[in-house]
């Protein structure tokens, strides 16, 4: 009767610890579900900071090629000559260098535009002539 009440027990005790070994691989998978949560959250939020650069950057292109439209940086001069003719209702591309200027002038980084000398066109637009091709 004793030998079979000791071994009674001793299974007893083997079942609980398996029950606190299944317990702590619980613990364990619902920690790594919460790293795991937490490395795609900021993961998210990183991704949302690059897009709000890239739509920035479109926007200055975006604005400086509009306010060259209404600027009618079209008739600039390269070494004297004309793009287009004065009555041409084509818009090219500006150059390189009345971009920049133009960039400098809208942004605030000095007035860049002054510094130029600045003729005026019988049209009534603003011809740039120090302006020499990058």
């Amino acid at each position: 009767m004793k030998k079979k009440k000791k071994k009674k027990k001793k299974k007893k005790k083997k079942k609980k610890k398996k029950k606190k070994k299944k317990k702590k691989k619980k613990e364990k998978e619902k920690e790594k579900e919460k790293r795991r949560r937490k490395k795609k959250k900021k993961k998210k939020k990183k991704k949302k900071k690059k897009n709000l650069t890239r739509a920035r950057s479109a926007a200055r292109s975006s604005m400086a090629l509009l306010c060259a439209l209404s600027l009618r940086l079209s008739l600039f001069r390269i070494d004297g000559q004309e793009l287009l003719p004065s009555g041409s209702s084509l818009f090219p591309l500006p150059p390189r260098c009345a971009l920049s200027s133009l960039h400098f002038h809208i942004f605030g980084y000095g007035n860049q535009r002054s510094r130029h000398q600045q003729q005026q066109h019988p049209d009534g637009a603003l011809l740039n002539t120090t302006c020499s091709p990058n």
